[in-house]
């Protein structure tokens, strides 16, 4: 978990070192000659700059990206066989693969307990007579970003995912609500992986 959180944390100062280098090259009126500057390619040229600024800027922006291969790679390495599992699933890395992993380690009582606790299960929503739920906005929102996702992915390039999705927009739900109905079916998914 603290391997997934310092990824995090060079992946924010990484952006707003890119960000910077960006808000630079617009305010001397220069065009940069790369699109994504997280490559090497662009790390060494911002490098071997002339210009002083730049140049530590792309110094930075190597270390920060060099940072996070590292950690990358060690996340991979240090995968429990239970996180391995998860990657059977669409749309799921070793990274989410480890995220999910980390975030329900002893937190896991059924798909229900699991699906509440990614804040994902609806919340009801009732007044009198009439019965109505509402999103979950509490629960953990890094699982809930990470759930959302994979439906997302899923929607688009798995078979069975996609027949589901297609399924709840045939039944009058939106796009949004078809996915996060998608979504409550990978927690189910999620939960019996990690649990066999």
């Amino acid at each position: 978990k603290e391997k997934i959180t310092a990824r995090e944390h060079f992946v924010k100062d990484r952006t707003r070192a890119i960000n910077a280098i960006k808000m630079l090259f617009a305010a001397r009126g220069l065009d940069l000659p790369f699109e994504d500057l997280t490559t090497l390619k662009a790390g060494k040229w911002l490098s071997e700059h002339d210009d002083l600024v730049i140049k530590h800027f792309g110094n930075a922006l190597s270390d920060f990206n060099r940072a996070i291969k590292d950690f990358e790679k060690e996340i991979e390495k240090s995968l429990p066989e239970k996180a391995l599992k998860l990657k059977q699933l669409k749309g799921i890395g070793d990274l989410t693969a480890a995220i999910i992993y980390t975030e329900t380690k002893g937190k896991i009582i059924s798909p229900e307990a699991l699906a509440s606790y990614a804040g994902i299960a609806p919340l009801e929503h009732s007044s009198g007579k009439s019965k109505k739920h509402r999103n979950n906005k509490a629960g953990n929102r890094r699982l809930n970003c990470i759930f959302y996702r994979i439906s997302i992915h899923q929607s688009r390039f798995d078979e069975k995912g996609k027949a589901y999705y297609e399924k709840k927009l045939a039944e009058g739900k939106t796009k949004r609500h078809a996915r996060k109905c998608l979504a409550r079916q990978l927690v189910r998914l999620v939960f019996h992986l990690l649990k066999d």
